[in-house]
């Protein structure tokens, strides 16, 4: 290209899924520009079970069940670099749009109770999760991107994206979720798994190989 522009075109693989990149690095300075989309879907029908047991005799509930869902990563980001040392070394601000999700599903294993009461499988229902993030996140890293070969370039990043608190939401099915304890207790659970995901920062690690025109 004109004015000594080279344009490289990467696939990157790390914890944002996998994807395309294009980057490009402003000559004669130590600015550079990248865009890339990141995907990534995982499904199992079961997961891990898992046993909520409270011995209560009046308020209780003892709960065995199934755990389904999926995770899915879908997001993308724009980024500007700065190489200080005029080499492959950079460090880097962007933004990205977050789509990324997770959902689950809990399906009791058997008879559910609920307090005093006991209620079959079908009774029960089930329990559908859901936790996403904000749809807009900063990234803040450092990283490194040179060529190994002819016009075959390399590239490492390692940042931060800050996603914020996520939203946790659960919700119930079946006749046992008119019962105030039983919603209780889901909302109890609710809090204690959107207290054990608040994690507002997600690490990022990702690598690239790619082509300079």
């Amino acid at each position: 290209m004109s004015a000594g522009y080279e344009p490289t075109v990467s696939a990157r693989v790390g914890t944002l899924g996998i994807g395309p990149e294009v980057s490009l690095r402003i000559p004669n300075s130590h600015w550079g520009f990248r865009g890339n989309i990141n995907f990534f879907t995982y499904n199992d029908s079961s997961i891990y079970h898992h046993r909520f047991s409270d011995s209560n005799p009046t308020t209780g509930y003892d709960l065995d069940a199934n755990f389904g869902g999926s995770f899915r990563f879908f997001n993308g980001g724009l980024t500007t670099d700065f190489y200080p040392l005029g080499t492959g070394f950079r460090v880097s601000l962007g933004v990205y749009g977050v789509g990324n999700r997770v959902t689950a599903n809990a399906t009791p294993r058997g008879d559910a109770r609920i307090g005093r009461s006991i209620y079959s499988v079908q009774d029960a229902g089930r329990v559908a999760l859901k936790i996403l993030p904000n749809q807009v996140a900063p990234y803040v890293g450092v990283g490194y991107a040179g060529r190994i070969v002819s016009n075959i370039v390399f590239s490492v990043d390692a940042g931060i994206l800050a996603e914020g608190d996520p939203r946790v939401s659960m919700t119930t099915e079946g006749p046992a979720a008119a019962l105030p304890s039983f919603t209780q207790n889901v909302e109890k659970e609710r809090r204690r798994l959107a207290h054990e995901v608040n994690v507002p920062v997600y690490p990022v690690l990702e690598l690239g190989l790619g082509y300079r025109f």
